[in-house]
């Protein structure tokens, strides 16, 4: 709401510096590598609208139009983790979302985000969240009513 005299300029300079260094960064990526993110970005784009779905990493690589070690080695680059476990934390994270903002049950949230059995889907959200979906549910709430 109050903003100092000059915040616009100031930002305005720092969106160009970012977008200057991004230019040079990517000017300085070996051919293949923009290509591969490219074609990342789009399996990424289809995960966030398909998380819920059977996926496999053949799916994925005919996504990518990659061969199946080729993609998973690109995506390893990019992302730091293997394309499935970037889905199973896709999913824990939607699965957080849902618990937090609807009063759907576990047992109604795991099919949700593509996990049909219900204990492993407890099991691999206490793996990412530190805490059983149930539980996790009840801290937030305690949280939000403080």
């Amino acid at each position: 709401q109050e903003r100092d005299p000059g915040f616009e300029a100031a930002a305005t300079a720092h969106f160009c510096h970012v977008i200057v260094a991004l230019a040079r960064n990517y000017g300085n990526m070996t051919a293949p590598l923009p290509q591969s993110l490219v074609r990342l970005s789009e399996v990424v784009q289809w995960l966030e609208r398909n998380f819920d779905k059977e996926v496999n990493v053949d799916v994925l690589a005919q996504l990518a139009h990659m061969s199946r070690s080729t993609f998973v080695r690109s995506f390893r680059t990019c992302f730091g983790v293997s394309p499935m476990s970037y889905v199973t934390t896709l999913r824990v994270q939607k699965a957080a979302r849902l618990l937090r903002d609807t009063r759907a049950r576990v047992k109604e949230v795991a099919p949700l985000v593509g996990i049909e059995d219900t204990s492993y889907f407890a099991r691999v959200f206490r793996q990412h969240m530190g805490l059983d979906p149930s539980a996790y549910r009840i801290q937030y709430q305690s949280q939000v009513s403080r």
